[in-house]
């Protein structure tokens, strides 16, 4: 198998002296490597996720699997242990529990889980960031400021749809000849 490291620099995320540097901190802090190359600004979270699907051969949680879980599925696991861990229950597909994970190699994680629900497991990877937005919406909890990050963060988005729509809205004008 692949090394994650290995993965992000055949992909041209990092390069090779990024990641001796970050192997050094992680042996030097005990944090994962992709927590490093995320602090240290090396590279993004997203990278890391897709990095980390691709090497384990698993699919990522999309948007709307992380905004909509099925009815039901917060009452599974813990809030507190959710959040500690990074964990959000989607869906029971055929008595298997669907959910997002930041880390699907973590196998004392996936034990607990399926310790705690009677479920076997199939993960999704997600990022860090995605799971604690998703929970927060669950009423998995969070603070007022992190309802409040979302909120900004909503808007935000909702900001750039409405610009994007703009210049969709203004390239499908050009396209029908009149600008000519």
């Amino acid at each position: 198998m692949v090394r994650l490291g290995d993965r992000l620099v055949s992909a041209g995320v990092i390069d090779a002296e990024q990641l001796r540097e970050a192997l050094r901190t992680t042996a030097r802090t005990g944090e994962r490597l992709g927590e490093a190359l995320v602090r240290e600004g090396r590279c993004t979270e997203a990278a890391i996720a897709e990095a980390l699907a691709r090497q384990l051969g698993l699919p990522m949680a999309t948007e709307a699997d992380l905004a909509a879980p099925a009815d039901g599925m917060t009452t599974l696991i813990d809030p507190d242990f959710a959040r500690r861990r990074l964990a959000v229950p989607l869906r029971l597909e055929d008595d298997v529990l669907v959910l997002a994970v930041a880390d699907p190699a973590d196998q004392e994680l996936l034990d607990e889980l399926r310790f705690a629900t009677g479920h076997p497991l199939r993960p999704l990877v997600a990022t860090p960031s995605a799971l604690r937005r998703a929970l927060a919406l669950m009423g998995g909890g969070g603070s007022a400021g992190e309802l409040l990050a979302l909120r900004r963060e909503v808007a935000a988005l909702r900001a750039q749809l409405g610009r994007l729509e703009k210049v969709v809205t203004g390239a499908e004008g050009t396209e029908d000849g009149l600008d000519d």
